[in-house]
Protein backbone atom coordinates (compact mmCIF):
# COMPACT_ATOMS: atom_id res chain seq x y z
CA UNK A 1 0.00 0.00 0.00
CA UNK A 2 1.38 3.38 -0.98
CA UNK A 3 1.60 6.18 1.57
CA UNK A 4 -0.11 9.52 0.96
CA UNK A 5 3.27 11.23 0.61
CA UNK A 6 4.34 8.71 -2.04
CA UNK A 7 1.15 9.25 -4.04
CA UNK A 8 1.61 13.04 -3.87
CA UNK A 9 5.23 12.77 -4.99
CA UNK A 10 4.26 10.60 -7.95
CA UNK A 11 1.54 13.08 -8.88
CA UNK A 12 4.06 15.96 -8.89
CA UNK A 13 6.44 13.90 -11.02
CA UNK A 14 3.70 13.25 -13.60
CA UNK A 15 2.86 16.95 -13.70
CA UNK A 16 6.52 17.84 -14.17
CA UNK A 17 6.80 15.44 -17.10
CA UNK A 18 3.63 16.87 -18.65
CA UNK A 19 4.95 20.42 -18.28
CA UNK A 20 8.22 19.49 -19.94
CA UNK A 21 6.34 17.91 -22.83
CA UNK A 22 4.00 20.90 -23.14
CA UNK A 23 6.87 23.40 -23.18
CA UNK A 24 8.68 21.35 -25.81
CA UNK A 25 5.56 21.30 -28.01
CA UNK A 26 4.89 24.99 -27.43
CA UNK A 27 8.46 25.82 -28.49
CA UNK A 28 7.74 24.11 -31.82
CA UNK A 29 4.39 25.87 -32.36
CA UNK A 30 4.72 29.16 -30.42
CA UNK A 31 1.76 30.84 -32.11
CA UNK A 32 -0.67 27.93 -32.32
CA UNK A 33 -3.83 27.22 -30.38
CA UNK A 34 -3.52 23.91 -28.55
CA UNK A 35 -6.26 21.56 -27.39
CA UNK A 36 -5.15 19.84 -24.19
CA UNK A 37 -6.93 16.51 -23.69
CA UNK A 38 -6.70 13.46 -21.45
CA UNK A 39 -5.58 10.85 -23.98
CA UNK A 40 -5.56 9.36 -27.48
CA UNK A 41 -9.30 8.63 -27.71
CA UNK A 42 -10.07 12.24 -26.80
CA UNK A 43 -7.85 13.43 -29.65
CA UNK A 44 -9.76 11.24 -32.11
CA UNK A 45 -13.15 12.34 -30.77
CA UNK A 46 -12.61 16.09 -30.55
CA UNK A 47 -10.65 16.24 -33.81
CA UNK A 48 -13.62 14.62 -35.53
CA UNK A 49 -16.04 17.06 -33.89
CA UNK A 50 -13.92 20.03 -34.98
CA UNK A 51 -13.90 18.71 -38.56
CA UNK A 52 -17.67 18.23 -38.57
CA UNK A 53 -18.12 21.77 -37.24
CA UNK A 54 -15.64 23.25 -39.75
CA UNK A 55 -13.40 24.50 -36.95
CA UNK A 56 -9.87 24.86 -38.31
CA UNK A 57 -8.12 25.71 -35.04
CA UNK A 58 -6.94 24.28 -32.73
CA UNK A 59 -5.45 21.58 -34.93
CA UNK A 60 -2.66 20.73 -32.46
CA UNK A 61 -3.59 18.30 -29.67
CA UNK A 62 -1.58 17.71 -26.51
CA UNK A 63 -2.34 14.50 -24.63
CA UNK A 64 -1.76 15.16 -20.94
CA UNK A 65 -2.10 11.49 -19.91
CA UNK A 66 -5.08 11.79 -17.60
CA UNK A 67 -7.69 14.14 -16.25
CA UNK A 68 -5.65 15.25 -13.24
CA UNK A 69 -2.82 16.35 -15.52
CA UNK A 70 -5.19 18.36 -17.72
CA UNK A 71 -6.56 20.21 -14.69
CA UNK A 72 -3.15 20.81 -13.12
CA UNK A 73 -1.63 21.98 -16.41
CA UNK A 74 -4.45 24.47 -16.81
CA UNK A 75 -3.84 25.73 -13.28
CA UNK A 76 -0.05 26.02 -13.66
CA UNK A 77 -0.11 27.53 -17.17
CA UNK A 78 -2.62 30.16 -16.12
CA UNK A 79 -0.67 31.13 -13.01
CA UNK A 80 2.75 31.28 -14.64
CA UNK A 81 4.14 34.35 -16.39
CA UNK A 82 7.02 32.32 -17.84
CA UNK A 83 5.13 29.48 -19.55
CA UNK A 84 4.26 30.49 -23.14
CA UNK A 85 0.57 30.43 -24.05
CA UNK A 86 0.74 31.23 -27.76
CA UNK A 87 -2.70 31.97 -29.20
CA UNK A 88 -4.33 30.19 -26.28
CA UNK A 89 -5.15 26.74 -24.98
CA UNK A 90 -8.46 24.92 -24.66
CA UNK A 91 -8.92 22.05 -22.22
CA UNK A 92 -11.17 19.02 -22.43
CA UNK A 93 -11.97 16.58 -19.61
CA UNK A 94 -14.48 13.85 -18.82
CA UNK A 95 -16.92 14.57 -16.02
CA UNK A 96 -16.48 11.13 -14.42
CA UNK A 97 -17.90 11.04 -10.90
CA UNK A 98 -15.86 14.02 -9.70
CA UNK A 99 -16.35 16.79 -12.29
CA UNK A 100 -13.81 19.61 -12.08
CA UNK A 101 -12.43 18.28 -8.78
CA UNK A 102 -12.55 21.70 -7.14
CA UNK A 103 -11.21 23.72 -10.06
CA UNK A 104 -13.19 26.66 -11.40
CA UNK A 105 -15.12 26.34 -14.68
CA UNK A 106 -14.31 28.79 -17.46
CA UNK A 107 -14.59 29.60 -21.15
CA UNK A 108 -11.37 27.64 -21.75
CA UNK A 109 -12.45 24.23 -20.42
CA UNK A 110 -15.07 21.73 -21.57
CA UNK A 111 -16.49 19.05 -19.29
CA UNK A 112 -18.58 16.28 -20.84
CA UNK A 113 -22.29 16.22 -19.86
CA UNK A 114 -21.93 12.45 -19.55
CA UNK A 115 -19.45 10.40 -17.51
CA UNK A 116 -17.04 10.41 -20.46
CA UNK A 117 -16.85 10.70 -24.25
CA UNK A 118 -17.50 6.95 -24.49
CA UNK A 119 -21.02 7.44 -23.14
CA UNK A 120 -21.68 9.92 -25.95
CA UNK A 121 -20.70 7.29 -28.52
CA UNK A 122 -22.91 4.45 -27.27
CA UNK A 123 -26.47 5.20 -28.29
CA UNK A 124 -29.42 3.84 -30.22
CA UNK A 125 -28.84 6.45 -32.94
CA UNK A 126 -25.18 5.42 -33.34
CA UNK A 127 -26.14 1.74 -33.57
CA UNK A 128 -28.85 2.47 -36.14
CA UNK A 129 -26.32 4.30 -38.31
CA UNK A 130 -23.87 1.41 -37.99
CA UNK A 131 -26.57 -1.06 -38.98
CA UNK A 132 -27.34 1.00 -42.08
CA UNK A 133 -23.83 1.93 -43.19
CA UNK A 134 -21.73 -1.07 -42.13
CA UNK A 135 -24.22 -3.96 -41.91
CA UNK A 136 -26.34 -3.00 -44.92
CA UNK A 137 -29.65 -3.20 -43.05
CA UNK A 138 -31.19 -0.06 -44.57
CA UNK A 139 -32.96 -1.98 -47.35
CA UNK A 140 -36.61 -3.02 -47.40
CA UNK A 141 -35.58 -6.68 -47.22
CA UNK A 142 -33.47 -6.28 -44.09
CA UNK A 143 -35.10 -3.40 -42.21
CA UNK A 144 -36.77 -5.87 -39.83
CA UNK A 145 -33.32 -7.16 -38.87
CA UNK A 146 -32.35 -3.63 -37.91
CA UNK A 147 -35.46 -3.31 -35.74
CA UNK A 148 -34.58 -6.63 -34.06
CA UNK A 149 -31.01 -5.49 -33.32
CA UNK A 150 -32.25 -2.19 -31.86
CA UNK A 151 -34.54 -4.18 -29.55
CA UNK A 152 -31.57 -6.31 -28.49
CA UNK A 153 -29.65 -3.11 -27.77
CA UNK A 154 -32.48 -1.91 -25.52
CA UNK A 155 -32.11 -5.18 -23.60
CA UNK A 156 -28.33 -4.67 -23.57
CA UNK A 157 -28.74 -1.29 -21.82
CA UNK A 158 -31.13 -2.81 -19.27
CA UNK A 159 -28.63 -5.57 -18.55
CA UNK A 160 -25.85 -3.00 -18.23
CA UNK A 161 -27.92 -1.14 -15.62
CA UNK A 162 -28.39 -4.37 -13.67
CA UNK A 163 -25.05 -6.14 -14.04
CA UNK A 164 -22.76 -3.10 -13.71
CA UNK A 165 -24.64 -1.43 -10.85
CA UNK A 166 -22.49 -2.91 -8.10
CA UNK A 167 -19.15 -1.82 -9.53
CA UNK A 168 -20.38 1.65 -10.49
CA UNK A 169 -21.93 2.16 -7.05
CA UNK A 170 -18.63 1.29 -5.42
CA UNK A 171 -16.60 3.44 -7.82
CA UNK A 172 -19.00 6.36 -7.30
CA UNK A 173 -18.48 6.14 -3.53
CA UNK A 174 -14.70 6.00 -3.93
CA UNK A 175 -14.63 9.12 -6.13
CA UNK A 176 -17.01 11.10 -3.89
CA UNK A 177 -14.95 10.29 -0.82
CA UNK A 178 -11.82 11.36 -2.67
CA UNK A 179 -13.39 14.77 -3.30
CA UNK A 180 -13.94 15.03 0.45
CA UNK A 181 -10.24 14.29 1.03
CA UNK A 182 -10.79 10.66 2.08
CA UNK A 183 -8.91 7.94 0.23
CA UNK A 184 -10.59 4.54 0.14
CA UNK A 185 -8.14 2.99 -2.31
CA UNK A 186 -4.58 1.76 -2.19
CA UNK A 187 -3.78 2.02 -5.89
CA UNK A 188 -5.29 2.55 -9.33
CA UNK A 189 -8.32 0.73 -10.69
CA UNK A 190 -7.65 -2.32 -12.86
CA UNK A 191 -8.14 -0.97 -16.40
CA UNK A 192 -8.99 -4.36 -17.93
CA UNK A 193 -12.77 -3.99 -18.37
CA UNK A 194 -13.14 -7.65 -19.33
CA UNK A 195 -12.40 -8.61 -15.72
CA UNK A 196 -15.64 -6.87 -14.69
CA UNK A 197 -18.10 -8.07 -17.35
CA UNK A 198 -18.40 -9.36 -20.90
CA UNK A 199 -21.02 -10.14 -23.56
CA UNK A 200 -22.03 -13.74 -24.27
CA UNK A 201 -21.56 -14.61 -27.95
CA UNK A 202 -24.58 -16.91 -28.10
CA UNK A 203 -27.18 -14.73 -26.41
CA UNK A 204 -25.74 -11.17 -26.55
CA UNK A 205 -26.43 -10.99 -22.83
CA UNK A 206 -24.06 -9.18 -20.45
CA UNK A 207 -22.33 -11.52 -18.02
CA UNK A 208 -21.03 -10.04 -14.76
CA UNK A 209 -17.61 -11.49 -13.89
CA UNK A 210 -16.75 -9.81 -10.60
CA UNK A 211 -18.70 -9.14 -7.43
CA UNK A 212 -18.18 -8.63 -3.69
CA UNK A 213 -14.57 -8.89 -2.59
CA UNK A 214 -13.41 -9.42 -6.17
CA UNK A 215 -14.66 -5.92 -7.01
CA UNK A 216 -12.92 -4.46 -3.96
CA UNK A 217 -9.70 -6.06 -5.21
CA UNK A 218 -10.07 -4.84 -8.81
CA UNK A 219 -10.81 -1.28 -7.66
CA UNK A 220 -7.97 -1.49 -5.08
CA UNK A 221 -10.34 -0.60 -2.23
CA UNK A 222 -8.61 -0.79 1.14
CA UNK A 223 -9.29 -3.87 3.23
CA UNK A 224 -10.57 -1.93 6.24
CA UNK A 225 -13.43 -0.21 4.36
CA UNK A 226 -16.73 -1.70 5.61
CA UNK A 227 -19.24 -2.74 2.94
CA UNK A 228 -21.98 -0.57 4.47
CA UNK A 229 -19.78 2.50 3.95
CA UNK A 230 -20.46 2.27 0.22
CA UNK A 231 -24.14 3.10 0.69
CA UNK A 232 -23.62 6.58 2.05
CA UNK A 233 -23.86 8.14 -1.44
CA UNK A 234 -26.76 6.02 -2.70
CA UNK A 235 -29.20 8.93 -2.85
CA UNK A 236 -27.02 10.69 -5.43
CA UNK A 237 -25.97 7.52 -7.23
CA UNK A 238 -29.52 6.28 -7.81
CA UNK A 239 -30.38 9.53 -9.59
CA UNK A 240 -27.77 8.85 -12.30
CA UNK A 241 -28.67 7.56 -15.75
CA UNK A 242 -26.66 4.31 -16.16
CA UNK A 243 -25.96 4.68 -19.89
CA UNK A 244 -25.03 8.37 -19.59
CA UNK A 245 -23.52 8.82 -16.14
CA UNK A 246 -21.88 5.51 -15.21
CA UNK A 247 -18.28 4.66 -16.10
CA UNK A 248 -17.96 4.95 -19.86
CA UNK A 249 -15.03 2.56 -20.28
CA UNK A 250 -17.13 -0.34 -19.00
CA UNK A 251 -20.05 0.56 -21.27
CA UNK A 252 -17.89 1.09 -24.34
CA UNK A 253 -16.02 -2.18 -23.85
CA UNK A 254 -19.33 -4.05 -23.67
CA UNK A 255 -20.66 -2.19 -26.73
CA UNK A 256 -17.51 -3.11 -28.67
CA UNK A 257 -18.10 -6.74 -27.71
CA UNK A 258 -21.79 -6.44 -28.67
CA UNK A 259 -20.83 -5.14 -32.14
CA UNK A 260 -18.08 -7.77 -32.58
CA UNK A 261 -20.58 -10.57 -31.88
CA UNK A 262 -23.00 -9.08 -34.40
CA UNK A 263 -20.26 -8.86 -37.05
CA UNK A 264 -19.33 -12.49 -36.55
CA UNK A 265 -22.97 -13.53 -36.69
CA UNK A 266 -23.77 -11.46 -39.81
CA UNK A 267 -20.79 -13.06 -41.55
CA UNK A 268 -21.72 -16.63 -40.58
CA UNK A 269 -23.55 -19.05 -42.86
CA UNK A 270 -26.28 -19.64 -40.28
CA UNK A 271 -26.79 -16.40 -38.31
CA UNK A 272 -28.79 -16.26 -35.08
CA UNK A 273 -29.60 -12.55 -35.06
CA UNK A 274 -29.95 -11.81 -38.79
CA UNK A 275 -32.17 -13.13 -41.55
CA UNK A 276 -29.31 -13.37 -44.04
CA UNK A 277 -25.71 -14.41 -43.32
CA UNK A 278 -22.43 -14.24 -45.23
CA UNK A 279 -22.44 -10.48 -44.91
CA UNK A 280 -18.69 -9.92 -45.43
CA UNK A 281 -18.62 -7.23 -42.73
CA UNK A 282 -15.01 -6.27 -42.05
CA UNK A 283 -14.77 -3.02 -40.08
CA UNK A 284 -12.49 -2.92 -37.03
CA UNK A 285 -13.95 -2.94 -33.51
CA UNK A 286 -10.70 -2.09 -31.72
CA UNK A 287 -11.02 0.82 -29.29
CA UNK A 288 -9.47 3.55 -31.42
CA UNK A 289 -11.09 2.37 -34.64
CA UNK A 290 -14.61 2.27 -33.22
CA UNK A 291 -14.12 5.63 -31.50
CA UNK A 292 -13.14 7.06 -34.89
CA UNK A 293 -16.16 5.54 -36.68
CA UNK A 294 -18.69 6.62 -34.06
CA UNK A 295 -17.20 10.10 -33.61
CA UNK A 296 -17.93 10.87 -37.24
CA UNK A 297 -21.66 10.21 -36.86
CA UNK A 298 -22.58 10.60 -33.17
CA UNK A 299 -24.98 13.28 -31.98
CA UNK A 300 -23.09 16.37 -30.82
CA UNK A 301 -24.44 17.52 -27.43
CA UNK A 302 -25.69 21.09 -27.31
CA UNK A 303 -23.11 22.10 -24.70
CA UNK A 304 -20.25 20.89 -26.94
CA UNK A 305 -21.77 22.64 -29.92
CA UNK A 306 -21.81 25.89 -27.96
CA UNK A 307 -18.26 25.34 -26.70
CA UNK A 308 -17.00 24.87 -30.26
CA UNK A 309 -18.65 28.16 -31.21
CA UNK A 310 -17.01 29.88 -28.24
CA UNK A 311 -13.61 28.67 -29.53
CA UNK A 312 -14.44 30.02 -32.96
CA UNK A 313 -15.23 33.38 -31.37
CA UNK A 314 -12.03 33.33 -29.29
CA UNK A 315 -13.71 33.50 -25.88
CA UNK A 316 -11.31 30.89 -24.47
CA UNK A 317 -8.43 33.36 -24.86
CA UNK A 318 -9.74 35.57 -22.05
CA UNK A 319 -7.16 35.35 -19.26
CA UNK A 320 -8.26 33.61 -16.10
CA UNK A 321 -6.47 35.01 -13.09
CA UNK A 322 -4.79 32.58 -10.69
CA UNK A 323 -7.13 33.60 -7.90
CA UNK A 324 -10.11 32.36 -9.94
CA UNK A 325 -8.93 28.86 -10.78
CA UNK A 326 -9.57 27.27 -7.40
CA UNK A 327 -12.91 27.31 -5.66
Amino acid sequence: MQSKSTVMAQSKDRLSVSLLRYNKLRSKVPDAEIAIVEGADDTIFYSSIFTRKNLNSPEIFFQANGKDNVLRLRDVISRSKEIPKGQGNVFFIDSDYDGLKGYQPGEDIYVTPTYSIENLLVSKEALRRLMNAEFGLGTAELIDDRTRIIALFDEFLEQHANELKEVNRLLHCVRKESLAGISLTAGSIDENSEKFATVDANSLRIIKKASGQALFDLLKVKEDVPAEHVGRYDEDFLKLNPSLNWRGKFLFFLFRRFIAVLIEDRNSAQPKFFTVGKGKISFDTKQDSLVRILSSTCNIPECLDKFVESIREGRHKVHIGPEALRL
